[in-house]
This record gives structure tokens, C-alpha cells and sequence, in this order.
């Protein structure tokens, strides 16, 4: 059975694609591991599954609970540790713990356990802005283990831990699917560690995923693809550098064509359409006469003045729905458009220009069909 599950789940800002298309599996009960280099969209994933960054497209489900209609029952069962861990640092870790504990309405004792489980007890009165690099990140841990949730991810959490304090976190987290019936999604760069904690894994790249399944089934995929099978290691950079740098930000025009309907802009297409279609039929039906009584071929004057007013409306349309694409993808996303490259500006422009200019190109086919309509009816 699986906890979790996500279907095309992608997140773009502007015009990069960091997640795209994401198809997850994750068994309820195991540790799976999230594997890729920096920038690969593991972060970003995680953040989509607490809420604190909007899916551009696609939908995930977390325990039978959809999201944004089930997001507080989903976080009530979540406990997450994402980048870097943030403290207050005049407080002790067990009074930080403690602000947590109270925010979720957790039993007194939890703040023990969750120091005991991540070896920080005898630290606990210390104040945080005094703790090692490697304490912080147990810290982190124990705010993420804290009352126990069923569902835990994990980002990095041995970094910067010594040799020691990896293997003690590394038993840690293996033992908490039995122990606790806990659910692990944990990305790490150190890929050893993962192989020897993790039942599933997960290979993300440029934000597509290249491999999802046991290590076992990793082994034979990567056989049959010609690449290295043993260790998890070279696999990984083998699969890395076979996939090409630009495929994660390739413009999608399924995709583009989903945001133009989410936005709301879509409507104007088919009533672009409708308008332009309807001007030469309306005017052969109304003004005949005029058309007739004038020099020159009737059909011919029409078919001018129809073309003509079906120009303006065609570029209208383009011009409008391509710049209230561009400000709403912005806007989306919550970044200001100093905040970015010019260039990056004129790709994000030039995609909104093209996906409009494609929709045209079908009106422009109906507007084809209205004026074939009444070259056969004059």
C-alpha cells in the first residue's frame, strides 16, 4: 500500500521547470530514499508536500488525504526536517522543543523522547546558538521526531554530523518503520548511507525522475541500460550523465496549455473565435444589399472587410491574453520581475507569445471555416 503518491506533480517559476511531471511511490512503513544532485527538485518536492510552495500542475496524495482540500490533517501527521534546521538561539534546545510540543498540542513527555531518540538529553539545557553544527542537526531531527508522527521527511539530516553521529542517525532512521510504523522520505548526498538504510529509491534529475524502485530492481535496470551495477554510487552518476542538461526545463506545451486554463485566460480563445467567425456571416446575412449596390465584386468586398477585422481581433487577442500570461506566472509564484534575469524575462515572454500564437493559429482554422461558409451561401 502506498502512503504516498503523486501524480504529474510539477513546479515551475517563470520559465524553470524545477519539478516536472513527478510520479512518486512511496510504501507505506518503509525509508525511502530521495536521490540527486543540487537543484534536482528533492527540496522543492517536499516543500509541494508540506504546503509551503503551491504545484504549479499536477496532484499529490499524503495517507488518503488530498491536497490543498485535506492540508492541516495531512501536516497534523508530518514531521519534517527541510534544509537547514532554525532555532531560537537563546532558548535551549529543550525549550525550543517545547514551543513545538505546545504548538501541536503534544503530551508533556514527548520533549524527552524526542531529545533520548536523537541522543541530545544530556545537552538539552544548553542554549542552541552554542550547539555544533552536527547538535543543530540532531536538534532539527528531534523537532522533526517529536510525538512520533507517522510520516517523517527528512532533508540531509547527517550533514555535518562526524562519522559517529551518522551511523547512530543512520540506525535511527532504520528502525523506525518497525519500531514506530513510521513512513521516511529522506534525501541525502551521501549515497552509501542511503543504500544501507533505504528499501526504496528514487532518482530525481533537472526535476524528472529516472529510476524509481528497490535497489535490487536498480541493479537490473542498470544492466539492461549498459551501465554500472555495483554500488548505488556509480549507478547514480552513470544515470546522471546519460540524461542531457536542458530536458528538465524543455517547454511542455501540455503543460503551458493547463496554466492557460488555470489562469482563467482560456475563455477569451473560443470567444475570440466566436467573434470573428460570426462578423463575416452576420454582415452577409445584414448588409447584402450594401455589398451589391457597391463597385466591384460583392464577395470580394466582404471577404476584405472580414479579413481585416478578423486581423485586428486575432492580434488583439494574441497581444492581450500573451502579456496577462506573462504578469500572471508572476504573480503565481509570488517573484518580482526585478528579481530576475532580463533574458530569463524574454524567454518567459516569448513562451506566453507562442502557446497564444498556437491557440490562434485554431482560431484563425474556425475563422477559415466561417468564411468558406459564406463564399458557399453567397
Amino acid at each position: 500500500m502506498n502512503i504516498i503518491e503523486t501524480k504529474n506533480l510539477t513546479k515551475a517559476y517563470g520559465d524553470f521547470t524545477a519539478v516536472s511531471s513527478l510520479n512518486l511511490h512511496i510504501r507505506k512503513g518503509s525509508v525511502y530514499g530521495f536521490l540527486g544532485p543540487n537543484g534536482a527538485g528533492k527540496s522543492t518536492t517536499m516543500k509541494m508536500f508540506l504546503g509551503l510552495t503551491r504545484p504549479t500542475d499536477g496532484a499529490f496524495h499524503i495517507n488518503k488525504k488530498r491536497f490543498p482540500q485535506n492540508r492541516v490533517e495531512i501536516l497534523k501527521e508530518i514531521g519534517s526536517f527541510i534544509e537547514a534546521p532554525a532555532f531560537y538561539g537563546n532558548l535551549t534546545g529543550a525549550e525550543n522543543l517545547e514551543l513545538i510540543r505546545k504548538i501541536l498540542g503534544l503530551q508533556e513527555d514527548s520533549v524527552d523522547d524526542a531529545l533520548e531518540l536523537t541522543g541530545l538529553q544530556e545537552f538539552k539545557n544548553r542554549l542552541a546558538k552554542r550547539y555544533s553544527l552536527g547538535m543543530k542537526q540532531r536538534l532539527g531531527l528531534a523537532g522533526a521526531l517529536i510525538g512520533r508522527p507517522p510520516i517523517l521527511f527528512l532533508d540531509e539530516p547527517t550533514n555535518g554530523l562526524d562519522p559517529v553521529g551518522i551511523h547512530e542517525i543512520r540506525t535511527l532512521i532504520k528502525s523506525l518503520p518497525k519500531k514506530y510504523e513510521c513512513t521516511v522520505l529522506v534525501s541525502s548526498h551521501l549515497l552509501p548511507e542511503i543504500e544501507l538504510m533505504a528499501d526504496d529509491i528514487g532518482i530525481l534529475n533537472h526535476g524528472h525522475l529516472l529510476f524509481e524502485g528497490s535497489l535490487d530492481d536498480l541493479k537490473f535496470h542498470a544492466h539492461d541500460m549498459g551501465m554500472p551495477d555495483d554500488n548505488l554510487e556509480e549507478t547514480f552518476l552513470a544515470m546522471i550523465d546519460a540524461q542531457p542538461e536542458t530536458e528538465g526545463s524543455k517547454m511542455r506545451f501540455g503543460m503551458e496549455l493547463k496554466k492557460l486554463r488555470r489562469t482563467g485566460y482560456f475563455p477569451a480563445f473560443p470567444a475570440g473565435a466566436a467573434a470573428a467567425s460570426a462578423f463575416p456571416i452576420l454582415n452577409m446575412a445584414v448588409r447584402t444589399e450594401v455589398y451589391t449596390g457597391l463597385p466591384g465584386n460583392p464577395l470580394d468586398i466582404l471577404l476584405d472587410a472580414s479579413w481585416q477585422m478578423m486581423a485586428m481581433l486575432n492580434i488583439l487577442l494574441i497581444v492581450c491574453c500573451t502579456c496577462m500570461m506573462y504578469h500572471t506566472e508572476y504573480a503565481e509564484n509570488g517573484i518580482q520581475k526585478m528579481e530576475v534575469l532580463p533574458v530569463r524575462q524574454i524567454s518567459l515572454f516569448l513562451r506566453k507569445f507562442l502557446i497564444t500564437t498556437a491557440m490562434a493559429a485554431l482560431v484563425i482554422m474556425i475563422e477559415f471555416a466561417a468564411l468558406a461558409f459564406c463564399i458557399l451561401m453567397w
